[in-house]
């Protein structure tokens, strides 16, 4: 015999029987090593002497609330018999069951020593408990008589100041919540934020010969006008323009409120490229930080490598390329070897190097750049890059050395000679990994020369 608060699901090894909400009614089903239902009926109950259900449309869910409720479960194994009984008068055990079933044979489903338990759930209502006030198991024989009984609950005032006292106790627990929230940000986030920003400005006026101001780049810019605008990418947007007092072209790399590249980044790319001389490297004139990030650069007129390489490549014969490769190697081998400080770019892509009015490679984009002593082991790093341009083990070790930047470099190679973009190749269904590990299996790995290249080659023979 089980008392319950409300409904309780009652098991035994092997097979189950619960109740459950569904909808607006509550369902009292049997399980046979599955979680599908074997049966299934609306959960009332009977009076113990009427054998029409009471309360069926509404089951439980109304009128069982608070109630406290008594269940039989009773299984004669040898003719298969399982009763199913529920009262709400406790003690009293109705002369009719809910559910009646004698085509189960259960004997399969149970061993010499086994454990018999029960075990509840809320459903969809998280805040629903239930009580187990009293339990008997019983074989070969009636319950024990003297199962200890608890009277049904009517006390509706208890209950009400329950709920008030734990809906005033959830409030103030929120509140209290929220004050700590807003301590720790006002400590934490805000006067940080601004006392980084302040040491932020020092550090970008001692690394940068000019501070910008907003209206001056907006009046370069025709106030950002997309007509001016030279394309975008995952940290913001880049506009062309000229500064009216000196006619300088520039190139204004406006950061993105949604970028990924926030104050810290920009810095980072602000306090790198400013200390830096190499003619491989995109020359950074200057910052704004009036109304949103900003970095001023010399207007490279051949814009990006990619979009020269992938939409015009006869504008890139194999001199040509090869002297950009070059130039992008000696840009690696002075950060990597020639600074005071070792500088790995950990973004070296075809969309970061960038043509000058000559076509000499400068490698741009420092956002990602990290700074180590020539004598100190790189630290580990949240992995960052452009993926197929990654370095397979910066995945595990999570630290950015030169060689992470060189496999980059040569990922970029690739993409020189072939004229492929890295990632998926459409017409072969397979990276470009693959795809040339294929060609190299089969000897013909000068396959993968760009055709404009071989064409290129071949009029040059045809002219000896």
């Amino acid at each position: 015999m089980i008392q319950m608060a409300r409904h309780l699901p009652v098991h035994s090894p092997s097979s189950l029987t619960y109740t459950r909400t569904l909808n607006t009614k509550t369902w009292m089903t049997i399980m046979l090593v599955s979680i599908v239902s074997y049966t299934a009926t609306s959960a009332a109950y009977r009076t113990s002497s009427s054998p029409t259900i009471q309360n069926a449309n509404d089951g439980y869910t109304v009128h069982m609330k608070n109630a406290a409720v008594q269940a039989w479960i009773d299984f004669n194994g040898s003719t298969n018999q399982l009763n199913i009984s529920v009262s709400r008068t406790l003690g009293v055990k109705p002369m009719y069951p809910l559910i009646s079933n004698s085509s189960l044979n259960l004997s399969s489903l149970f061993d010499e020593y086994m454990y018999v338990g029960f075990s509840a759930s809320t459903g969809p209502l998280p805040t629903v408990l239930y009580y187990v006030y009293a339990w008997s198991f019983t074989i070969n024989g009636s319950l024990a008589a003297n199962v200890s009984m608890v009277a049904e609950n009517t006390g509706n005032g208890t209950n009400k100041r329950v709920i008030i006292i734990g809906v005033l106790l959830g409030i103030f627990g929120v509140v209290l919540a929220a004050l700590v929230l807003l301590l720790y940000y006002r400590m934490k986030v805000l006067k940080p934020k601004y006392r980084s920003q302040d040491q932020w400005r020092l550090a970008l006026q001692e690394h940068l010969p000019q501070e910008f101001s907003y209206r001056e780049l907006a009046g370069a810019t025709n106030n950002f006008n997309e007509k001016n605008r030279l394309g975008s990418g995952g940290f913001g947007e880049v506009f062309k323009g000229t500064i009216v007092a000196s006619g300088v072209e520039i190139a204004v790399k406006r950061i993105s409120t949604e970028s990924k590249q926030g104050v810290k980044e920009f810095v980072a790319e602000v306090t790198t490229i400013g200390r830096l001389r190499q003619r491989n490297l995109v020359p950074l004139l200057g910052w704004s930080q009036e109304k949103g990030l900003l970095l001023v650069y010399e207007l490279m007129p051949h814009g990006s490598l990619d979009q020269v390489l992938f939409n015009h490549p006869e504008q890139l014969p194999w001199e040509q390329r090869l002297h950009i490769i070059s130039g992008v190697a000696g840009a690696l081998l002075y950060l990597h070897e020639e600074c005071e400080q070792k500088i790995i770019h950990r973004d070296v892509k075809a969309s970061n190097v960038m043509l000058d009015a000559q076509m000499n490679a400068r490698l741009g984009d420092f956002g990602l750049a990290r700074f180590y002593g020539h004598n100190a082991a790189p630290s580990t790093t949240n992995v960052a890059g452009t993926w197929g341009y990654m370095a397979p083990e910066s995945f595990f070790t999570r630290k950015a050395t030169e060689q992470t930047d060189v496999f980059s470099f040569g990922v970029l190679i690739l993409e020189v000679v072939t004229g492929r973009k890295v990632g998926v190749i459409e017409e072969e269904n397979c990276s470009m990994l693959e795809w040339l590990w294929a060609l190299q299996k089969n000897d013909t790995l000068a396959d993968a020369i760009d055709p404009f290249l071989v064409r290129e080659d071949q009029g040059a023979a045809d002219m000896m």
